[in-house]
């Protein structure tokens, strides 16, 4: 939870990743079980232009694309 907190506090999304700049990308472990913490996981994680989060159910992996170069607002 607190991991998701985090980068649902860093990132935020909307296109693909091709499309920002200075992309660099992570990959992260982040729990949960159904399509819902998917649709949660990935909502909290991105931000237009700045970055991009896919969350895998089953490996419970997410990979993040994200503009190092930006700094990112965070949401409250």
């Amino acid at each position: 939870m607190i991991i998701l907190m985090t980068i649902g506090g860093l990132l935020s999304f909307n296109n693909s990743y091709c499309q920002i700049k200075n992309a660099k990308t992570e990959t992260v472990r982040i729990y949960g079980n159904c399509n819902m913490c998917k649709s949660k996981i990935e909502k909290a994680g991105n931000q237009r232009k700045v970055a991009k989060v896919t969350w895998d159910k089953d490996t419970q992996m997410a990979t993040i694309t994200y503009n190092e170069k930006k700094r990112i607002k965070m949401k409250s």
